[in-house]
């Protein structure tokens, strides 16, 4: 971290900001987090400003966004308790998986991405595919972060990067949500930051919540 705030910012780490970023390794987010958070501040930019250059000219952001987001992409599609089994009547079933738990996960998904509470059938038909197999949770939360009704939200970067939070974590924003804002208005894709969200560790203490 010390390294990371000579080279980006020419200067010695402040103790609150380089806690700010030591926490969030903790909670599961990469160095290339990390580093989109340095490049969206505007003390780089400023930074760079001094230097005669673009922040954005090199895209560094970009380039290490990007390459989080292809490992994602490489990364095994692990689903806790995927071990399946049949019944007699050749009905396929996650062990580990609850119907009730996958619906309290469904109800939430909808409650935070769309604000709104999920119609019956919604959830019956998520929570079918999920219980089969059909569908990994990130599968559910996809659909609904693709949805027309997701995109008619025109949800500004801030209420975007507040419904990750509810959604993904399952809590309010912290100091780092202002990181996130700032890598989005550097030209980081919202599908790129999910990514990031999906794939930290707290989204999995999420989930084991959920019994997922």
């Amino acid at each position: 971290m010390d390294i990371l705030y000579q080279t980006m910012l020419n200067r010695q780490a402040d103790e609150g900001g380089k806690a700010g970023w030591v926490d969030a390794l903790n909670k599961g987010y990469t160095f290339q987090d990390i580093i989109n958070g340095f490049c969206g501040s505007s003390e780089f930019n400023a930074l760079c400003e001094d230097y005669g250059i673009t922040a954005g000219s090199v895209n560094t952001a970009m380039t290490a966004a990007l390459a989080a987001a292809i490992k994602a992409r490489e990364l095994p599609d692990v689903r806790i308790g995927t071990a399946m089994s049949t019944d007699e009547t050749g009905t396929a079933t996650v062990n580990g998986y609850e119907a009730e738990e996958i619906k309290a996960f469904v109800e939430h998904s909808y409650r935070e991405t769309l604000g709104r509470e999920a119609d019956p059938a919604a959830v019956d038909s998520l929570t079918e595919q999920m219980v089969t197999g059909q569908a990994l949770p990130k599968d559910a939360l996809q659909m609904l972060m693709d949805s027309e009704e997701m995109k008619n939200r025109d949800l500004n970067n801030e209420e975007y990067v507040s419904m990750l939070y509810k959604t993904y974590l399952q809590r309010d924003t912290d100091e780092l949500a202002g990181l996130w804002v700032s890598a989005l208005e550097s030209g980081i894709s919202r599908e790129t930051l999910v990514k990031s969200f999906e794939n930290s560790t707290e989204f999995r203490v999420v989930l084991a919540r959920f019994g997922l």
